[in-house]
This record gives structure tokens, C-alpha cells and sequence, in this order.
């Protein structure tokens, strides 16, 4: 993986993870019923890592690389990403305990 350009894959958190942190544009096609591929693609690709996708079409992959910025792309795509996260576990939290308090009205 460290020599490819790009990298497409099915959504699996460990290869989106490996992906990210060399700096590699992801196409992801989430496995049909696995919901937790489908939360993976949405999240790395509003990351910025790549394009989640329903086919493995390498068209789609070569046009997002052609049309990314030189510098849009690097190995500090998933630092930034890992460093978010503690601010999307919040939020998250956040959202559930307040949910909670309003159902009980």
C-alpha cells in the first residue's frame, strides 16, 4: 500500500486507518448490510481521505485524485482526523444525554 496512489477498497475501519495515515486517496465501497462499513466510508470521506462509492469503479477513484488539490492529501489527513476525534465523541454524547432529557418531559 505504501506505493500506490490510490486505494480502493471495501469500507473495513483497519485498511481505511492504514489508507489515511500513508496518505493514500480511498475509494470505499461499503459491503451491502454492514452498517458499520457504511458509517466508515461517510466519516473518512468527510475526512477528506477519498469517495465513498456503491461500485468499484476506478473512474470514480481517478477522477477525485484528478481533482484534488496538490496538498489536499497527506500523511496529516488522519492526524487531523484522529485528533477530531475526541470532539465527535462529545458531541455524541452530548446529542444522546439530551435526547434522553427531552423524552422524559
Amino acid at each position: 500500500m505504501a506505493t500506490c496512489k490510490g486505494f480502493l477498497t471495501t469500507a473495513g475501519f483497519e485498511s481505511i486507518g492504514e489508507a489515511m495515515y500513508l496518505g493514500k486517496t480511498i475509494l470505499m465501497v461499503p459491503v451491502k448490510g454492514q452498517y458499520e462499513q457504511h458509517c466508515n466510508a461517510l466519516d473518512a470521506e468527510k475526512a477528506g481521505a477519498g469517495k465513498a462509492s456503491k461500485t468499484f469503479d476506478l473512474k470514480v477513484l481517478k477522477h477525485y485524485m484528478d481533482n484534488l488539490h496538490d496538498n489536499q492529501l497527506k500523511e496529516n489527513t488522519f492526524k487531523a482526523w484522529q485528533s477530531s476525534l475526541e470532539s465527535h465523541v462529545l458531541e455524541m454524547v452530548n446529542e444522546i444525554f439530551c435526547e434522553e432529557k427531552v423524552a422524559a418531559y
